[in-house]
């Protein structure tokens, strides 16, 4: 099927240079932007956007819950070719940034990117990210970023463990619309660092907001509860760890999670 067959029965609106597919209903819009992606090559920052997912996905497997026409649930489209795959953990550094430089604005301080994909806000989960990539050899082919926000949902199943939501920080409703503009354009800036290889600041902003960066911190393995100081996240986006005989040691993401 081609791309064009897709938006027949869809709506599309034009939001700055952003091209933005509607979906009342899908079940992963990562799903389908990579749908896409197999008929055509859209717009880079075309951005696919639903009001429900009915099996929304998270990072390592895990599903991602949100209430229908309640929350931010949408995946943008990359071309990060002069990106080395090598460095492919700056597109999640920069997706990261860009929603928190967005949502500061509504939120003031208090935002944090939890590693390796989490948005909180203070000690509460906000959202998430998760990003796909097509490599081809040593370069990115495509990506696509999907990205959870929970805007105005106030009741979370009780297995989550720390929800929270725009509304129940700032006791007001939100148009979604309007946060998804004002996130775009952050990540839109963002990624055009990355494009002129402002990697340095990339790197400070991102650890000055790395959740309890510097601090020491309870981890799981499938083997052991231990505490250990977070030093920061190398290139190839694996956490650092200072254990306590001051040895640093780097995890991968199902090597190692926190204990919130």
């Amino acid at each position: 099927m081609k791309y064009g067959h897709f938006l027949l029965s869809l709506f599309i609106m034009k939001t700055r240079e952003y091209n933005i597919i509607g979906l009342p209903e899908t079940d992963s819009t990562n799903n389908y932007a990579v749908k896409v992606l197999k008929g055509s090559r859209p717009a880079e920052m075309t951005v696919v956007y639903t009001d429900y997912q009915t099996t929304g996905k998270g990072q390592q497997g895990n599903a991602w819950y949100s209430g229908r026409e309640e929350n931010l649930l949408f995946s943008v489209i990359l071309y990060p070719k002069f990106l080395s795959a090598e460095r492919q953990f700056y597109l999640s550094k920069v997706v990261s940034l860009g929603i928190c430089d967005a949502l500061k604005q509504y939120l003031g301080e208090g935002l944090y990117i939890k590693w390796p994909n989490d948005i909180f806000y203070k000690s509460w989960k906000l959202g998430g990210i998760l990003i796909e990539n097509s490599l081809m050899a040593d370069k990115i082919d495509y990506t696509v970023a999907g990205v959870g926000i929970n805007i105005n949902q106030t009741i979370f199943p009780d297995e989550l463990p720390n929800p929270i939501s725009l509304m129940m920080i700032t006791k007001k409703g939100h148009e979604r619309k309007k946060v998804l503009n004002d996130i775009l354009n952050a990540i839109d800036n963002r990624y055009h660092q990355l494009k002129n290889r402002a990697y340095r600041r990339i790197n400070d902003d991102y650890y000055s907001l790395l959740y309890k960066s510097h601090q020491h911190v309870q981890f799981n393995t499938p083997d052991t509860l231990f505490r250990a100081r977070i030093s920061g996240v190398n290139e190839t986006g694996e956490l650092l760890l200072q254990l306590d005989n001051n040895e640093i040691r780097s995890f991968q993401f199902r090597e190692v999670e926190f204990v919130v």
